[in-house]
């Protein structure tokens, strides 16, 4: 990832805001943006698709995130922890899971099926 790649949605990357955290072939990273920072996930590598998981203004338990920061070692098999502050004042660690680069693949052509048959029906 570089400034010529673009944030999802909120135009291009301005800056990255902490130290990226690996898992396996998988980069964890707060990237900046006009406006904003979010928590991305690289999957695969360099080159991999680029997942979003949470951005600054998102809802999060009950209010929205003003705040996120990612520590070098919060990713580690598949499990990503990150810090955040809340609108409200409310912070606190919160974890998920990040599906594998093939889990993806099978999600979108599972997807692509029932899409399909919905059109057919």
């Amino acid at each position: 990832m570089d400034t010529t790649d673009t944030a999802s949605g909120h135009g291009l990357f301005t800056d990255f805001g902490t130290l990226p955290s690996v898992s396996g072939s998988n980069v964890a990273f707060v990237g900046v943006y006009s406006g904003g920072r979010g928590l991305y996930v690289e999957l695969a590598g360099a080159g991999g698709s680029l997942m979003p998981l949470l951005n600054t203004g998102d809802p999060l338990f009950g209010s929205t995130v003003s705040n996120i920061t990612l520590g070098s070692t919060g990713f580690d098999n598949n499990t990503l922890a990150v810090a955040y502050t809340l609108a409200d004042g409310r912070s606190g660690i919160a974890t998920t899971s990040v599906p594998e680069p093939a889990s993806v693949g099978l999600l979108l052509v599972g997807a692509g099926i029932i899409l399909r048959r919905r059109r057919q029906d």
